[in-house]
C-alpha cells in the first residue's frame, strides 16, 4: 500500500508551525555562570499601536450572509438583529455595517479557479464554455474587478483584475489553451504499460494480478499526494497574497477539489500525520480569514463522478471538529473548507454559470460584523463560530471556525 508521503514535502511549501520557535540558548561551559544577553532601551508603544497589535491577533472580521426562504438577500437589518456566538457564548459585537459591493471603502474582488489538476479535460472545456457564457451576459462590463486563475502542476497563475468582460474572456482563453490535465489512473496504467514493456493490457484496482494491482495502487497514491500537495498549497498561497488587500475576495473553486487520500490506496494516518493535518488547516483557515476571501465550490454530477468523490464522505469532516491539536486530509477538502468560511458548496448543477453568479451576487449585499476573540490557551485553538438572526423564516451563513491564538 502506498504511505502519505505527503508529508515531508507538504512542510517545506509552508510553514506549518503557528507558533515561532526559537533556539535553545547555547549552554554554559562547565563551571561558568552564562553571560547575561546584552539590554536593549525599552521601546514604548503608543495606545494606537497596542490596539493596532492586539486587534491583528483578536479582532475576528465576519461577512454574513442573511437569506429568506426563496435565498434573497435580506437587507435592512440592524446590529440589534444579530447575536454572535463563539465557541457557544455569546460575544459582544464590537463593529456592525450593512455593506454592498459598490461602496469604494469596502472593494470587492472576484477570482474564478480554472483547476486543471482535479478536473478532466471533457469537465475543464465544459466550464469553459458556461464561463465565457457568464462573462458574455455582462454585456462587456462584469459587476466587480474579475481575475481568472489557472491551477496546473506548475502552481497557481492569477491574472490581472479587469471589470471589462471581454479582457476577462480573453485571459479565460489565454490560459485554457493547450491545457493539460492530470489524471492518475491514466497515468498508472501508462506506468504498469511501460513497466511490463507494452506486453499487458490496463491494469486496474479490480484486477485479480496481486502485484501488478499493488503497484497500481502505490502509483495512484503518490499521484493523489502530489495533487493534494499542489492543490492546498496553492490554495494557501493565493489567500496569504490577498491578504492586506482591502475589502473581500470571492474566490470561486470550479470543480469538487482534490483527493480525500481515503482508501486502498492508503494507510491509516499516524498521530504524526494527523498533527500536521491540523497544523496546516490552521494555518490555511487563518490565511482565508485574514484574506477576508469567501471561498466557493462549484462542480457539476459529472465533474463530482469523474473525480471519484463522494458527497457522503464531506459531511462526516463538517460534523467532526479537529480536536487535540489532530486533524484528518478530508478537514482541508474544497467543500469542507468553503464552508467553514461561509461559502457556498454548488455540486449538484449542470448550470455552471447560474452557480458562479449566485457565489458572486453574494457580495451584492451582506453584513459585516466583528468581535474581539477571548484568549486563547495555546496557539491555534479550534473554535466554533455562530451567528443567529431574531427575525423568523432567516437563513444565516457565515464563518463556522477560527483557530484563536493566546
Amino acid at each position: 500500500m502506498a504511505l502519505l508521503r505527503w508529508l515531508g514535502a507538504l512542510a517545506c511549501c509552508s510553514a506549518l508551525s503557528l507558533a515561532a520557535q526559537q533556539a535553545p540558548p547555547t549552554p554554559a561551559p562547565s563551571g561558568q555562570s552564562a553571560t547575561p544577553a546584552p539590554s536593549h532601551p525599552l521601546i514604548l508603544r503608543s495606545p494606537e499601536e497596542r490596539e493596532r497589535a492586539y486587534q491583528a491577533r483578536h479582532r475576528i472580521l465576519l461577512s454574513v450572509q442573511v437569506t429568506d426562504a426563496s435565498g434573497k438577500s435580506v437587507g435592512g437589518l440592524g446590529q440589534e438583529d444579530f447575536t454572535l456566538f463563539d465557541d457557544g457564548q455569546a460575544q459582544k459585537i464590537t463593529s456592525f455595517r450593512s455593506a454592498n459591493g459598490s461602496e469604494p471603502d469596502a472593494p470587492i474582488r472576484v477570482v474564478l479557479m480554472v483547476d486543471t489538476i482535479n478536473n478532466p479535460s471533457a469537465s475543464i472545456a465544459h466550464e469553459h464554455k458556461e464561463l465565457e457564457k457568464l462573462l458574455e451576459q455582462s454585456q462587456g462590463r462584469v459587476a466587480y474587478p474579475t481575475a481568472i486563475a489557472l491551477l496546473s502542476a506548475a502552481g497557481a497563475e492569477i491574472g490581472t483584475f479587469s471589470r471589462d468582460g471581454s479582457a476577462v474572456i480573453g485571459e479565460l482563453r489565454r490560459v485554457t489553451k493547450d491545457v493539460r490535465t492530470l489524471s492518475c489512473v491514466e497515468e498508472a496504467n501508462a506506468a504498469s504499460q511501460q513497466a511490463l514493456g507494452g506486453q499487458a493490457s490496463s491494469v486496474t484496482p479490480e484486477g485479480t494480478d496481486s502485484i501488478r494491482t499493488e503497484n497500481l495502487l502505490n502509483r495512484i497514491g503518490n499521484c493523489e499526494n502530489r495533487r493534494f500537495q499542489l492543490s492546498i498549497s496553492a490554495l494557501n498561497k493565493l489567500a496569504k497574497s490577498e491578504a492586506g488587500v482591502p475589502g473581500r475576495t470571492i474566490l470561486v473553486w470550479i470543480g469538487p477539489g482534490w483527493s480525500l487520500l481515503t482508501g486502498p490506496a492508503f494507510r491509516p494516518n499516524t498521530p504524526a500525520m494527523r498533527r500536521s493535518f491540523f497544523d496546516y488547516l490552521a494555518d490555511m483557515s487563518t490565511s482565508l480569514r485574514e484574506a477576508h476571501m469567501t471561498l466557493d465550490a462549484v462542480a457539476s454530477p459529472d465533474m463530482v463522478r469523474a473525480a471519484g468523490m463522494r458527497r457522503e464522505d464531506y459531511p462526516l469532516f463538517l460534523s467532526r471538529a479537529p480536536t487535540g491539536g489532530e486533524a484528518d486530509a478530508g478537514h482541508l477538502s474544497l467543500p469542507v473548507l468553503a464552508t467553514q468560511t461561509g461559502g457556498r458548496v454548488l455540486e449538484d448543477s449542470k448550470d455552471i454559470a447560474g452557480a458562479v453568479a449566485a457565489c458572486i451576487a453574494d457580495a451584492d449585499a451582506y453584513y459585516e460584523l466583528s468581535f474581539d476573540s477571548p484568549a486563547a490557551a495555546t496557539a491555534g485553538e479550534y473554535r466554533t463560530l455562530e451567528v443567529k438572526v431574531n427575525k423568523p423564516g432567516l437563513s444565516v451563513r457565515t464563518r463556522t471556525a477560527y483557530f484563536a491564538q493566546p
